[in-house]
């Protein structure tokens, strides 16, 4: 009998993109967006190989900021269905996710910095997505999905690294 070991990061990232749309499509609030798309992700975690049941939720920093969804190193902020598309959105957006990366790290110490260079910030309103993560140093993003060279910009700015997928 032929070994049947699972093979992690298969994710049929086509038929996600389409439930993630689809499910967009009803969701009219942050909130109708977050219960669209939790089953989802958890779906698509637990094939990975994730424990799913480590999911916090309205999760509070160390200094009470309130995240939506963290499944340990990886912070969800979900976002009214379209709120992504303008570029003050996207930048609000994205100094949210570094605020709730560094705060959270704030309850690793003295390992904070270990923390956040493991740490992923993830906000989406269904349409767009957009991932935060801090680094000491230039390197190059590595995703377990793939992304079309049209649909993402990336930079380092200040030791945050960035992509945003359209």
């Amino acid at each position: 009998m032929p070994n049947q070991t699972k093979q992690y990061w298969q994710i049929n990232t086509k038929t996600m993109a389409e439930r993630i749309r689809t499910a967009a499509q009803s969701a009219k609030t942050e909130e109708d967006l977050k219960m669209a798309l939790e089953p989802i992700f958890k779906k698509a975690y637990e094939d990975i190989g994730v424990n799913v049941d480590i999911v916090q939720y309205e999760k509070s920093t160390a200094l009470k900021a309130q995240m939506d969804a963290v499944y340990g190193h990886l912070i969800i902020e979900y976002k009214r269905p379209g709120k992504l598309k303008a570029s003050r959105d996207i930048k609000k957006a994205e100094l949210q996710l570094q605020k709730y990366l560094t705060e959270e790290s704030l309850s690793h110490k003295p390992n904070n910095e270990q923390f956040l260079e493991k740490a992923v910030g993830m906000a989406i309103d269904g349409h767009r997505i957009l991932f935060v993560r801090y680094s000491r140093t230039q390197r190059v993003i590595s995703t377990p999905i793939p992304i079309e060279d049209p649909q993402k910009n990336c930079s380092l700015r200040d030791q945050w690294l960035w992509v945003f997928v359209d």
